[in-house]
């Protein structure tokens, strides 16, 4: 246990005066109705002089608690505690606050998914300052690490408080194998604690402008901009909601060829036990036939125009948006059918297979409004641009390339005259609202949609990672580069966990009481705000060095249980690995 509690020590107490002397009570509160009364109360002694602290036990109290006898404590007036004398005849001791509520949380969720233990197999005594980073980056996402050594003089966190220098000697010492290695040792984890396990895996690209960086290329990116880039591929443990790996590929990299290098990084995983989740940017026939030899179950995501799902969509996709009912699913409000289809390819160690999937369609009414609107205006700003082109070509005014939507929606007729592709069009007007999910061990569409909606959040952790990771923060020598994306992976697994948590928690407790009491998304920088000023005081001169918690407020409270964490009460003491 990092946070070992100590029964014997005196928290909260209240001092109570009277004409001839001044009682120290030890009592109890209970909230009731968002108002904390007191329930019980007890005298634990009298002070003898305010001025030294000078502090004497009642009998009555020593006999019901027989493990003060003999002890000598002194009154702390400013913090309204009982602590210990070091010597006879030494004065208060050297006390300090910090904040402790937020980087209690983190170390806690780290201690129980066993992230500490592996970071001291890898790092040893680094391990401490390693984690100390990641839960500033955490809880200061607005901090650069220059900030760092003065705010983790305030904070509650097991390493020492380090300079810019310092940190950047930090990062020089972290090489790529002892990244991998714990990498490694996380995958293990996941693979042994969960089955079955439910892996999902995507990529981002980051913008960087470095010279120093090979990785640094022009590449694809989602937003469509021209930029150098690097590709990030994180695979996610959808059990837990903790990112167990994560890749650094050459910007020029295509999504569907990344699944080939994740298989040979994670050949020592029994692949039996996992079912790997993917989007729809690694729909390759490549990609199946490479799930099928490495023997993976999977959940793919395909594009409306995939060979896979052509005879399935031709056969099923007007009954389908006929919306029966029992194929409803009213958690996503969309309707779903699943159908087996055959594909078949050549191996050289095999030959001609034949394999069978399941083909899940799935029809969302409100998706498909959405997308018929938006085909709307696409279609009206093709032909106002039409217009347009033709009254610069009437007063022989240069025009410029088509855009993309023009060219993907018209074509070029006679007298190259701007026409509709009509089969196009009406491909895309008889998919608006489907889309759709392969998988080779899945048969129920509700259950295999579920499934998939649990990568989610993996998307949500690029956000946070994309803005640690880039490109003007990214100025560095490639072995720092993976030094400080390591660092940063371990703050947002941290984050990620605890939503993960979060969301668990809510449904649980919806099951029970059909009551929500749920922390949306955009509230979770909130949460970590609200609990890092949650304080502790630190008596330095007693041995071992001890803490004392502040009094939580209700909604504090729910943060810690909602996470999933003791709450933090009482007094405690440190070991080893987090003590300074």
């Amino acid at each position: 246990m990092l946070f070992q509690t100590l029964s014997n020590e005196l928290h909260p107490l209240l001092v109570q005066k009277t004409k001839n002397a001044s009682y120290v009570l030890r009592y109890k509160n209970k909230w009731v109705d968002g108002v904390s009364k007191r329930i019980s109360s007890e005298t634990v002694g009298r002070i003898l002089d305010e001025s030294t602290g000078a502090f004497e036990f009642s009998e009555k109290f020593l006999n019901k608690n027989p493990q003060f006898r003999g002890l000598s404590f002194y009154w702390d007036k400013e913090h309204c505690i009982l602590t210990y004398r070091n010597a006879p005849g030494l004065g208060p001791t050297t006390q300090s606050r910090l904040n402790a509520g937020a980087s209690y949380l983190f170390l806690e969720i780290a201690e129980q998914a066993g992230i500490l233990e592996d970071l001291k197999t890898v790092w040893a005594e680094k391990a401490a300052d390693i984690i100390s980073l990641a839960i500033y980056f955490l809880v200061h996402p607005h901090l650069n690490i220059d900030s760092y050594f003065h705010t983790a003089e305030r904070t509650l966190l097991p390493g020492q408080p380090l300079s810019a220098k310092g940190c950047t000697e930090l990062f020089d010492s972290i090489t790529f194998d002892e990244c991998n290695q714990y990498l490694k040792l996380r995958a293990a984890r996941s693979s042994e604690t969960n089955n079955p396990n439910y892996w999902a895996y995507d990529t981002t690209s980051i913008s960087s402008y470095s010279e120093t960086i090979p990785l640094v290329k022009y590449g694809f990116n989602k937003e469509h901009n021209p930029l150098p880039q690097i590709v990030l591929g994180i695979l996610m443990d959808c059990n837990t909601g903790e990112p167990i790996d994560y890749q650094l590929l050459n910007g020029a990299t295509a999504d569907v060829s990344t699944l080939k290098k994740l298989f040979l990084d994670h050949s020592n995983i029994d692949v039996d036990t996992i079912n790997l989740i993917l989007d729809r940017g690694f729909d390759s026939f490549e990609n199946l036939k490479l799930l099928y030899l490495r023997h993976t179950n999977f959940i793919l995501a395909v594009k409306s125009n995939s060979t896979i799902i052509a005879d399935t969509f031709k056969a099923n996709w007007k009954t389908l948006k006929a919306r029966n009912p029992l194929e409803y699913i009213p958690e996503y409000e969309c309707f779903g059918r699943a159908c087996k289809a055959n594909y078949n390819f050549q191996s050289k160690e095999l030959g001609q297979i034949d394999s069978e999937v399941y083909v899940h369609m799935f029809y969302s009414p409100d998706k498909a409004v959405s997308e018929l609107h938006r085909d709307d205006l696409i279609l009206h700003g093709c032909l106002e641009e039409i217009t347009e082109r033709e009254r610069k070509k009437r007063i022989n005014k240069k025009l410029g390339d088509p855009s993309t939507s023009l060219k993907a929606y018209f074509r070029r007729g006679e007298k190259r005259k701007w026409e509709l592709k009509s089969e196009e069009w009406l491909s895309i007007q008889q998919n608006s609202g489907l889309f759709y999910l392969v998988s080779n061990s899945i048969s129920s569409p509700r259950e295999c949609l579920f499934k998939y909606r649990s990568r989610d959040v993996a998307e949500k952790g690029f956000n946070n990672f994309k803005e640690r990771c880039a490109g003007r923060r990214a100025r560095c020598q490639e072995p720092s580069l993976h030094a400080k994306i390591f660092v940063i992976y371990l703050a947002v697994s941290l984050r990620m966990m605890l939503r993960h948590r979060v969301n668990q928690t809510t449904e649980e407790e919806y099951l029970k009481t059909e009551k929500i009491r749920n922390i949306p998304d955009n509230s979770v920088p909130e949460m970590i705000d609200d609990l890092n000023y949650v304080g502790v005081t630190k008596c330095m001169r007693t041995s071992p060095v001890k803490y004392f918690w502040d009094q939580l407020t209700p909604k504090q409270r729910d943060y810690y249980k909602f996470a999933r964490v003791p709450l933090p009460e009482g007094t405690f003491v440190l070991d080893s690995f987090i003590s300074r």
